[in-house]
């Protein structure tokens, strides 16, 4: 049984505790022109550094945590999201972000059973 977590929410809603490590990404954001040259050198122009993913798993879900899950994950488009500062966990940082990469394997309709629910938060 997944509990709720006080280490990740969003909009003010605790999500269930991953049962797998939360994967996080450091991405910089590259402008439209920047690419290599005829001779293969490369020209960036940094837009934004470090822009942060986090990749979340939940290997099995019942149907009474995936409706919970459903119901915090279904803002429709940015929301405020709360996570704990990678170099200081038992500080908490919020950042405005979206949700990406959905999906959900529906294991067992008569047993209510859900697995491998996996999606993305990015911030904006």
């Amino acid at each position: 049984m997944n509990e709720v977590s006080s280490l990740y929410a969003i909009d003010g809603k605790f999500l269930l505790t991953p049962d797998a490590g939360v994967q996080m990404q450091f991405t910089d954001l590259d402008d439209g022109e920047s690419g290599r040259d005829e001779k293969g050198y490369m020209h960036r122009k940094v837009l934004r550094q470090k822009v942060k993913k986090w990749q979340f798993v939940y290997s099995v879900l019942t149907q009474e945590e995936y409706r919970y899950m459903r119901a915090v994950l279904s803002t429709g488009g940015t929301f405020r999201f709360t996570y704990p500062d990678p170099d200081e966990p038992s500080e908490a940082r919020t950042c405005t972000a979206y949700l990406s990469e959905y999906g959900i394997v529906w294991q067992s309709a008569l047993q209510g059973l859900y697995r491998n629910l996996k999606f993305d938060v990015i911030e904006c």
